[in-house]
């Protein structure tokens, strides 16, 4: 992850919430979280490894490497015999 800096919306690799910078420090960030309660939603403030954060561009390639093996995983399990997914069934009379 690069540096982040004061307003940047970053987003929790686990549960994938959007997070706003208040600082960035060497291996932690200090961020303001959304969290829904009864009232309606509240902010707090909360303390994330860097590790744990990311940018909308590294949440996006991350989503789009985990359908490419899913495909690839499930191609190979069901091999070139498998039907493809857009063959038609006759209807018998």
């Amino acid at each position: 992850m690069t540096q982040a800096k004061f307003g940047d919306v970053l987003y929790h690799k686990l549960t994938e919430e959007p997070i706003m910078v208040l600082k960035a420090f060497k291996r932690f960030t200090l961020v303001k979280r959304p969290v829904m309660g009864q009232a309606g939603i509240r902010y707090k403030w909360a303390f994330f490894l860097n590790s744990e954060l990311e940018s909308l561009q590294e949440q996006t390639a991350r989503t789009i490497v985990n359908i490419q093996t899913r495909n690839a995983i499930a191609g190979a399990e069901f091999g070139s015999d498998a039907l493809p997914a857009t063959s038609t069934f006759k209807k018998s009379n």
